[in-house]
């Protein structure tokens, strides 16, 4: 199989790099090995500050070692006239040659041949007394982890999860260490009590299998049914607090899609993460990784071979 994107037919190109990255790019610039085919890099066009693009694409063919691509192909989703982008030819060029990469061809994609957003992320807010409650159980809670736990307990059961507990679980993950243990709890990792309980700190080593088993391909669970009870608090968490305080849900929410294959709905709910803190950095983090194409680890692996699941 290859790529022909050499026909006018925009619509078919669309298609095609959505099915190759699992979203349709907004604003970026993506590179493509046109015979693999495969993405090779999604950077995007923030700033379009040519020394910033060309280190973005050095990491990204440093990450292909040693199967880099010979003939890529580039393309630019953008609404900006096709001039805007010609001070960055140099900045790629200095990149496809440090490679021995040939460009076989530059496109530009507008705005209006590209799909609608995904709606996926958009989140129903709870009634106005059911805010308010959350928000007075926020504002008084102290962060205890035990109140994410009760949190799961009722989205298991698929019960409402009462306002007041809502409050109290988005409290807890506004501590980066509780938002870590939620984290660890979605993989299917067991947490140890004392940490559950608060006596012991999260270990380095337990987030870290946690995270290896969601990126590692040699390690990879596939997500587990209980990722949707997660999925059903954190959402509930959306829809009852502000959104500026929704940071931590919302990244939670777009770690969960990307590990589930949706590309485009964790990009959603990571924008709704960034738009509420810019410098939360593992929002950031996963933004990143899926610009960088790297896929979870089950998936990555499933060429190869099938991914254990957990035996809970």
């Amino acid at each position: 199989m290859s790529i022909d994107i050499s026909t006018t037919n925009q619509a078919t190109h669309v298609a095609t790099i959505n099915e190759l990255i699992g979203f349709t790019p907004k604003d970026a610039l993506v590179v493509l090995s046109p015979t693999t085919p495969r993405a090779v890099a999604v950077i995007p066009l923030e700033d379009l500050d040519p020394e910033r693009i060309g280190e973005a694409l050095e990491v990204a063919l440093s990450l292909w070692k040693p199967a880099i691509p010979r003939d890529v192909v580039t393309v630019y989703f953008s609404g900006l006239p096709e001039a805007s982008f010609r001070h960055l030819d140099d900045a790629l060029r200095v990149q496809y040659d440090a490679y021995s990469i040939r460009n076989t061809g530059t496109f530009y994609i507008a705005p209006q041949d590209a799909t609608g957003a995904s709606t996926g992320a958009l989140v129903a807010p709870a009634s106005g007394s059911a805010r308010e409650r959350a928000q007075e159980a926020h504002n008084a809670a102290e962060p205890d982890f035990s109140e994410y736990l009760r949190g799961l307990d009722h989205a298991h059961y698929g019960g409402l999860v009462p306002a007041s507990i809502v409050g109290a679980a988005a409290r807890c993950l506004a501590v980066i260490e509780m938002r870590d243990m939620a984290c660890v709890l979605m993989t299917g990792t067991e947490l140890p009590q004392e940490c559950i309980d608060g006596i012991k700190p999260l270990d380095a080593t337990v987030a870290g299998l946690a995270m290896d088993r969601i990126v590692d391909p040699e390690l990879a669970w596939k997500p587990s049914e209980g990722l949707a009870t997660h999925v059903e608090l954190l959402t509930a968490l959306v829809a009852h607090m502000p959104p500026e305080a929704c940071a931590p849900a919302r990244t939670l929410l777009g770690l969960a899609a990307w590990w589930s294959g949706d590309n485009t709905l964790a990009l959603d709910h990571l924008h709704y993460a960034l738009k509420a803190d810019p410098d939360y950095r593992l929002a950031r983090l996963v933004t990143a990784t899926i610009h960088m194409v790297v896929e979870p680890g089950w998936l990555a692996a499933s060429a190869t071979s099938h991914a254990s699941s957990p035996q809970r």
